[in-house]
């Protein structure tokens, strides 16, 4: 599934697009089938609705630790710092989708830190606050959606920007640059080593501003 590629020494990548494999619980509409596998027999079940129900609880815990391996092998192995990986399934549960992204986020390696580089409401035609929700995350389910995209599966998309955490950077300095990146000052995709020291620039300046207007503050106190 792509967790053993890893790109070539002379090669950058800015940008993944990552659709794991899943359940397929957002084609419901389209294809039943997969919502009756999982369907929850409350009450007396027989011998096979157990297996039934076992075999499917296997095949989703396989499906989250593959999914959790794609996503970190991109953010570990394949993404530059500065890059970015859109994240997406084509499911309607939250253990494929939200959850993952915030395992990753609270898990993930001093030189492999990522943040949630949000959707904006306005940013895709289409898909408002029905779908864009406070995290910065799109989610659809079917039959939610105006007009024309009514029709639309049930899937899930995020996107992370992977941000190295530097052993000189203080947690302020960390929070100036997630700041920056989300409200575009700082292009996500820019790798360069001089766009990179711009970026190294643009923190100290903001974080210099902020504590001068901290000292004015106390001192009119």
């Amino acid at each position: 599934y792509g967790q053993d590629w890893f790109p070539p020494t002379d090669a950058t990548v800015r940008g993944v697009f990552l659709d794991v494999p899943c359940s397929a619980t957002g084609l419901g509409k389209k294809q039943p089938d997969v919502l009756q596998t999982q369907i929850c027999i409350v009450g007396t079940r027989t011998a096979h609705q157990n297996a039934k129900a076992t075999n499917y609880a296997k095949k989703i815990n396989a499906l989250m630790e593959l999914q959790h391996t794609l996503l970190t092998h991109v953010i570990d192995n394949v993404l530059e710092v500065g890059g970015v990986v859109v994240y997406s399934t084509c499911s309607v549960l939250k253990c494929e989708s939200e959850d993952q992204i915030h395992r990753v986020l609270n898990n993930s390696s001093p030189g492999s830190k990522v943040e949630i580089l949000p959707f904006g409401p306005d940013e895709i035609p289409g898909f408002g606050p029905d779908a864009i929700g406070a995290d910065g995350f799109i989610r659809i389910v079917p039959e939610v959606l105006d007009g024309d995209y009514r029709s639309c599966d049930g899937f899930f998309v995020a996107r992370l920007v992977k941000i190295a955490l530097n052993k000189n950077r203080s947690p302020a300095q960390h929070t100036v640059l997630k700041q920056l990146v989300e409200t575009r000052q700082i292009n996500p995709w820019g790798s360069s080593d001089t766009e990179l020291r711009l970026g190294e620039r643009v923190i100290e300046r903001v974080c210099r501003a902020k504590h001068a207007k901290q000292r004015i503050l106390s001192s009119a106190r």
